[in-house]
């Protein structure tokens, strides 16, 4: 990604550069004069004179703007308002209101028991409710900077605040949970308190940012791997921060590369680029990767973190979730290919049977084209072309031609389609939870008339197969059981997932026995996956393997085939495409 001037360009997931506009005493100012939350609605944002090192800043690099308390949320709120020129070709400016605990004190006036009255200042007027003004104002922000610190003392007590901040804290919480925004979480020496403080929630906001994480890796491991809300987690780090502790190595080493996110968290703008670049340069040596990995995965990450629209995705035009956080998630629509000049209607959603079945913005395992997937496209459009005359294509040709196919967990319906537009399959039936099924059936309508006069084109006499859909949760028998007997299963991209709501045992468990289920003599599993937790992927080869399947083939992955960010992603973690007989 490259920005104005040649210059290398990066997703700064958490920058306080704004605050460049505050004259030099607003850090020790005192709470702003009591006001009406009305009339702050009310008054018009108004930008500040932006220097030249922070226009530059702006224009180069993804940038999300932390807000602190009331005296920046101003600034923020003109510069987030304010029109940026051709939104196609401006880098992503986005940003979070929040107010930070170090300066919980001077606004939070109530004791910790006392919810209701928490926001409430002298004169009537409540910096909660015009936080929660700036939140409506600006759909697509965050609630941030937020958090707790047992470190600081503000100058002008000289104590730690930590009732107040706990009160600050749990009240934000509450407004990102109702409103459905992301967090991010400033924790200094408060670890323990942060995670017995979330985990005591019965609901969080639909996504957590640890920002400069400073935690041990046992700490990360027990928020990405939380019960119910691990999912919802990433793991900022910045240069500025955390090359201090000789332990970020080892911690970032360990955070699945899809959680990390880059920032600064400076106020100077003219900082910015050298702090990025060896922030960069730390991720990339303690994960083994390269810059540029680092620089895409992080940039898809803050994308997705933040709810901004997507460009390509390992080469499939996508557009994904975008932005704003509603209560009804918008659809993801993917593209295979280039779109058409004349793109055909997609059909509306069927919300009459699952109308609260949508799915939370930040669950993005249904609506991301996963590298494994891409790779067995490709596989599948090797086998049809007979490109590569080998075993591998003959065996794939054997799990297609005339057979009954069911996907597993399809997501976007990338992998149902190929099944599909490979040819000589009798049916192909897409299945996913039922929050996905908008989804899959506008992506399966969007490409099926593609794919029919691409064949023709290329005087290919054997038509698409016929698509359907069915929303299928794992381990539910009676709707496994309506589905009937398959020729082929596939799962690609399913292990990994540890469940959800709607799943009370880890999914392992469950998709084995809906394997089982849904298979009679002679069906074949087409297993695909990248190697992330073997322990995990041993676990399932082994319960399979009691199911009474056997391994037949663990068909060899072409470097050619291979996107080229699969293919530098593979250096880490090998794709394995197996079939079970």
């Amino acid at each position: 990604v490259m920005g104005e001037e040649g210059r290398r360009s990066f997703f700064d997931a958490h920058s306080h550069v704004h605050l460049s506009c505050l004259p030099p005493e607003a850090s020790s100012r005192a709470p702003p004069p009591p006001r009406s939350s009305s009339a702050a609605a009310s008054q018009p944002p108004v930008l500040p004179p932006i220097g030249s090192s922070l226009h530059r800043t702006l224009g180069c690099h993804g940038t999300a703007l932390m807000g602190t308390r009331p005296e920046d949320w101003a600034i923020l709120d003109a510069l987030l308002a304010s029109p940026r020129g051709d939104p196609a070709a401006a880098a992503p400016l986005t940003g979070g209101f929040g107010l930070h605990p170090w300066f919980a004190h001077r606004f939070v006036q109530a004791p910790r028991e006392d919810v209701e009255g928490v926001g409430a200042t002298a004169g009537g007027w409540s910096w909660l409710e015009e936080l929660e003004q700036k939140l409506l104002r600006h759909p697509g922000a965050i609630v941030a900077e937020i958090g707790l610190d047992k470190l600081w003392c503000p100058p002008e007590t000289g104590v730690n605040h930590w009732e107040e901040q706990i009160a600050a804290f749990e009240a934000q919480l509450d407004l990102a949970t109702r409103l459905q925004r992301p967090v991010s979480l400033h924790c200094v020496r408060a670890q323990g308190p942060m995670l017995e403080l979330l985990r005591r929630r019965k609901e969080l906001p639909p996504a957590i940012y640890m920002h400069s994480f400073g935690g041990s890796a046992a700490s990360a491991q027990s928020l990405y791997k939380m019960k119910r809300f691990g999912s919802r987690f990433y793991f900022g780090f910045s240069s500025f921060v955390n090359r201090r502790s000789p332990k970020t190595p080892e911690v970032i080493a360990d955070i699945p590369l899809d959680r990390l996110l880059l920032e600064s968290d400076l106020e100077d703008p003219s900082s910015v680029d050298e702090a990025l670049l060896d922030a960069v340069d730390m991720i990339a040596q303690a994960t083994g990767s390269t810059s540029e990995i680092v620089q895409g995965a992080t940039w898809r990450n803050a994308e997705r973190f933040y709810g901004l629209s997507h460009g390509d995705v390992d080469g499939v035009a996508t557009a994904l979730m975008h932005s704003c956080w509603p209560a009804v998630a918008p659809m993801a629509y993917t593209a295979v290919e280039e779109p058409p000049l004349d793109e055909p209607s997609l059909p509306e959603p069927d919300h009459a049977d699952h109308t609260d079945a949508w799915p939370d913005p930040h669950d993005i395992t249904g609506t991301v084209v996963w590298e494994c997937s891409s790779v067995l496209w490709n596989m599948l459009e090797d086998s049809r072309m007979e490109v590569n005359g080998g075993a591998a294509s003959k065996t794939l040709r054997g799990l297609t031609e005339g057979k009954r196919i069911i996907e597993l967990g399809a997501g976007t319906g990338l992998l149902s389609v190929a099944l599909a537009s490979a040819g000589g399959a009798r049916e192909v039936l897409a299945t996913d939870l039922p929050c996905h099924m908008p989804q899959i059936r506008a992506n399966l309508a969007l490409n099926a008339k593609r794919c029919s006069d691409r064949r023709r084109q290329c005087g290919e006499a054997i038509p698409p197969a016929v698509s359907s859909t069915a929303a299928l949760c794992w381990g539910e028998e009676e709707a496994a059981a309506t589905l009937g007997h398959f020729d082929t299963v596939v799962a690609c991209e399913t292990l990994h997932w540890t469940g959800a709501d709607i799943l009370a045992e880890d999914t392992l468990e469950l998709l084995c026995r809906t394997v089982q289920q849904l298979s009679c003599p002679g069906t074949r599993l087409l297993l695909a996956y990248k190697v992330r937790d073997p322990g995990r992927e041993a676990k399932f080869l082994d319960l399979i393997g009691s199911a009474g399947f056997t391994l037949e083939h663990e068909l060899p992955v072409d470097e050619a085939l291979r996107t080229p960010s699969s293919r530098e992603a593979a250096t880490d973690m090998r794709v394995k495409v197996m079939v079970f007989a």
